[in-house]
Parts: structure tokens; C-alpha cells; sequence
């Protein structure tokens, strides 16, 4: 990392100094106050920037690139990271609401979300589904799944 000295000095930018009007004089007219304030100002801004000369232009630019490029590798990490992160949970919500896993109970609304889905993709579910005890699983059972997953205890 350079210093900021050693970076003027390496890019040879001249030394800025600031010019503060001289001193204002006051009067009782602030007319005359007025047209020597923008008088004053009109000499501290006058004429156009000096151009910069291509070798220095270039210099500062490549300098900054430099600079950038000092952190350019953790927005790949960050983004890599980022785009690994919505793939895994892309794939573990596929592979949960697909079937491709089993599924394990849980008590809460989601037993009852589960059932539902097999119910009306017509999928055949295991007796123990059987919620209502009537030996058959359906939409009985899904809503006693669901009432027991809400009830205040």
C-alpha cells in the first residue's frame, strides 16, 4: 500500500494551495459589498481547468485500477458464495417437495401441508397418517392435522 506522499510524488501531481481573498473590505452599501464578493470570486474561479496531460491521466487511472483490483477477489468470493447458497436451497426445496426425501413429522402445519399434496397427487400414504383413526387417509385427516398444528395449549 503506498502513502499518500509517495503516491503524488510517483504520479508528480503539483501541489495545491488555496487562494483566500483578500481581506473585504465592509461598507454600508451592500451593493458594493456584493460587487466586490463576486469580483473576488471571479478571480479565485476564473478560466478554464488546466487540461491534464495524458501520461498523468493515465497514471491516476491506472493507480485506481490497481486499487480496485486489490478487492476485486472477495466480490467474486462474495458472489460465488451467494450463487452456491440459492443453489443448495434451490435443491433442498426440490428435493423435499418433490418426494425425493422422507419426510419427517414435525407437529406442526407442515404435516398437514404434506398429506394434502399426497391426497391430490393421489400418492399413496402410510396408516399412520390416519389422523381421525377411521382407516382411511383424506381430507378429514388433513384438517385434524392442521387444527392440531394451531391449537393453543
Amino acid at each position: 500500500m503506498h502513502d499518500l506522499p509517495t503516491l503524488k510524488k510517483s504520479l508528480n501531481l503539483p501541489t495545491l494551495t488555496r487562494t483566500i481573498p483578500s481581506e473585504v473590505h465592509m461598507s454600508n452599501s451592500p451593493h458594493n459589498f456584493e460587487n466586490r464578493l463576486r469580483d473576488e470570486l471571479k478571480g479565485i474561479f476564473a478560466g478554464p481547468p488546466e487540461a491534464i496531460p495524458a501520461a498523468r491521466d493515465e497514471a491516476i487511472l491506472a493507480a485506481a485500477r490497481r486499487a480496485g483490483n486489490h478487492y476485486a477477489w472477495r466480490r467474486r468470493v462474495a458472489w460465488a458464495m451467494g450463487a452456491a447458497a440459492a443453489i443448495a436451497v434451490t435443491a433442498g426445496m426440490v428435493w423435499t417437495y418433490s418426494g425425493g426425501g422422507a419426510y419427517q413429522r414435525t407437529g406442526d402445519i407442515r404435516d398437514a401441508y404434506y398429506v394434502a399434496r399426497h391426497i391430490k397427487q393421489h400418492k399413496a400414504l402410510d396408516g399412520n397418517w390416519d389422523a381421525t383413526g377411521d382407516g382411511i387417509v383424506d381430507d378429514k385427516d388433513v384438517r385434524s392435522l392442521a387444527l392440531a398444528a394451531v391449537k393453543v395449549q
